[in-house]
């Protein structure tokens, strides 16, 4: 009898446990909260998204339209813009006992004017006559470029000017 007695309160006290309770306060997820490290970029350029939502969350479904990754499953993307346009990022959060969707419209600007000047060389330093190739490493597609070399002293000062042709 007391074996019994041991057995159905074994038992009781181990669907006690497993049984699932009511979401506490902090488990529950109040508000959805996110942000990209950038709204407006260039096309080819990549925003960091972060969640900062409140509550207990499990599992991330992001939403990019236009975006390199159309879904994610990472509480903390990137992804890399390559066409111009305004785009909206959705992000739905959940846990085993509730899940929260926000969608900001038109977050993203990409566009193509916000273009970076930039090129690279192999050294520093050239001896005269010595052939030097630059290489263009500009940002946000530009469509046309103008290089000007400027002697330190002296010497003939050079500018060319090209433009894609379409």
């Amino acid at each position: 009898m007391k074996k019994c007695f041991y057995l159905g309160l074994s038992l009781l006290a181990f669907l006690a446990c497993n049984k699932e309770d009511a979401p506490s306060a902090d488990a529950a997820i109040k508000e959805v909260v996110f942000e990209g490290d950038r709204t407006e970029i260039s096309a080819g350029d990549s925003i960091r998204f972060k969640d900062f939502s409140a509550g207990y969350v499990t599992k991330w479904k992001w939403t990019f339209n236009g975006g390199s990754l159309a879904t994610s499953a990472l509480s903390s993307p990137t992804v890399r813009y390559d066409t111009p346009g305004v785009y909206s990022v959705t992000l739905e959060i959940s846990n085993k006992f509730n899940s929260e969707t926000l969608t900001k419209t038109e977050y993203i600007k990409v566009d193509y004017n916000r273009v970076k000047a930039n090129f690279s060389k192999k050294a520093d330093v050239y001896f005269t006559n010595e052939t030097v190739a630059f290489r263009d490493t500009s940002t946000g597609k530009p469509k046309s470029w103008e290089w000007e070399f400027v002697p330190v002293s002296g010497g003939l000062r050079l500018s060319l000017r090209y433009s894609i042709l379409r």
